[in-house]
């Protein structure tokens, strides 16, 4: 190779200014050390402060402006990243016969001066199978060197919120000359622990491993991700009570508990599924061949319950629920709330119920920090249930006229209840009346917002 023309192709977003310095001197360094064969190297920064076009679109107009000036090959590389001081020259073999290389991921861990592999992760590879099988995390990453004449077949989807990046990988890697070599080209400036992954970029690994029979199913198209209703409320709220209200045989069913986006294969979750009347057998409800929970349920069980009048979850787990609700949108979001001190009383009484010591410091963590979550909570759009209406007579009638719903329950017409409303006022033992006070008085906010008396003094004796 001689006389050719390599463009960097980096867009520079919002605060990445004093970024791209450092990776443009990393560029530098690299092509002083070995050319790679390159003659001409051309730095196309395509700058976008407020990021109004997108990395997509910057791409994509870098693309354009490196052919009008004749490059040759295109090395992508994001403005916080660096650029390997041997990418060149570890390329050059395979510039020739390749259309689009990538290399080993490697990433600077917190305080580090020196990039580490993260394991595990394939070697040399020209298998997009092989690679698909892998975590996404470990398999391929922005910072790598393609034909030019090739990328323009294979423009970014400037439409797409999300994943264009990762859907361009993959397209190359089917539709051309594609290898991942044992050396890396460029250094993550990330720490060492794996980013979440947005909603649209797992779905398209998702499409791609289904694609190439790595998983055995089928995804819905993405209209039918979107659940009908979503529960979320504090331990003993009756969130559990209402799911198993509201689950009809081959109607309705509510998920109790599903951490769709957790590593966890629940099974309690196969139990209900398999009283609902979906069957999963042992084999399937495993983790082989899948990546996460998310693509198993994904795969597996949304298409089955997504024909159904009715599907939803019921959760107590607040954590990462602006991702959850991203993931599967409701048409309904339900917020269950009851008194904080019957709150803290539920977790005392489901510690004793399962023998287990009392851990005054994780109920007051769990009680304080969800109490804030459902206070966030409450700027979407949502219907309020109050365990307080819906324990007591006609609790049937108040929760179908809150919910819109039919509900088919006992011939007394009430639901049967996590506790009696207002349980902390038969409570007896003074150290638990304090602990349950001090919770009371630091979640002044939730009780005001939701209607419930202001911890202006305390409630029993303490002795």
């Amino acid at each position: 190779m001689s006389n050719n023309t390599c463009a960097v192709v980096t867009p520079v977003g919002p605060g990445h200014e004093a970024a791209y310095k450092q990776c443009a001197e990393s560029v530098e360094r690299a092509f002083q050390a070995a050319s790679g064969g390159f003659s001409n190297l051309m730095a196309l920064r395509m700058d976008d402060p407020d990021g109004v076009y997108g990395s997509a679109r910057a791409r994509n107009m870098a693309i354009g402006a490196a052919l009008s000036h004749g490059a040759d090959w295109l090395l992508f590389l994001d403005a916080d990243d660096l650029l390997s001081v041997d990418a060149f020259r570890d390329a050059k073999p395979y510039f020739d016969d390749y259309d689009a290389i990538w290399g080993q991921v490697f990433t600077f861990q917190d305080g580090s001066s020196e990039a580490i592999k993260r394991e595990p992760q394939t070697d040399q590879t020209e298998s997009l199978v092989e690679l698909l099988k892998q975590h996404p995390d470990t398999a391929l990453q922005s910072g790598h060197f393609v034909r030019a004449s090739v990328a323009e077949q294979f423009l970014f989807d400037e439409t797409a919120e999300s994943g264009s990046e990762l859907d361009q990988f993959l397209q190359l890697w089917e539709n051309s000359k594609a290898i991942k070599i044992s050396h890396p080209i460029s250094l993550k400036r990330m720490n060492d622990t794996p980013r979440p992954r947005a909603v649209a970029e797992t779905r398209i690994l998702t499409r791609y491993r289904l694609k190439h029979g790595i998983t055995a199913g089928s995804a819905p198209q993405p209209a039918d991700y979107r659940m009908d209703l979503a529960i979320f409320g504090m331990i003993g709220c009756g969130t559990r009570e209402l799911a198993h209200l509201l689950s009809v045989p081959n109607e309705r069913i509510i998920l109790d508990e599903p951490a769709l986006l957790g590593q966890e294969w629940a099974r309690h979750l196969q139990l209900q599924l398999s009283e609902f009347g979906i069957s999963i057998s042992d084999y399937d409800w495993s983790r082989k061949n899948y990546l996460t929970f998310q693509e198993f349920f994904d795969v597996q069980i949304l298409p089955r319950i997504s024909r159904l009048s009715c599907w939803g979850i019921s959760t107590t787990r607040f954590d990462g629920w602006q991702q959850r609700l991203q993931t599967y949108p409701a048409d309904k979001l339900v917020l269950c709330v009851r008194d904080i001190r019957d709150v803290v009383h539920s977790h005392v009484d489901i510690a004793q119920k399962l023998g287990v010591p009392i851990d005054g410091q994780f109920i007051e963590h769990r009680t304080l920090m969800s109490a804030a979550a459902i206070l966030e909570m409450r700027s979407v759009p949502h219907i309020e249930i109050r365990y307080e209406e819906a324990a007591a007579e006609g609790g049937l009638g108040y929760l179908a006229e809150q919910l819109g719903v039919e509900i088919e329950g006992a011939p007394a017409d009430a639901v049967t209840p996590a506790g009696p409303p207002n349980r902390f006022r038969t409570e007896q033992r003074p150290e638990l009346i304090e602990f349950v006070n001090r919770i009371w008085r630091q979640s002044e906010d939730y009780s005001r917002a939701f209607g419930y008396e202001l911890p202006s003094g305390s409630y029993g004796h303490v002795a």
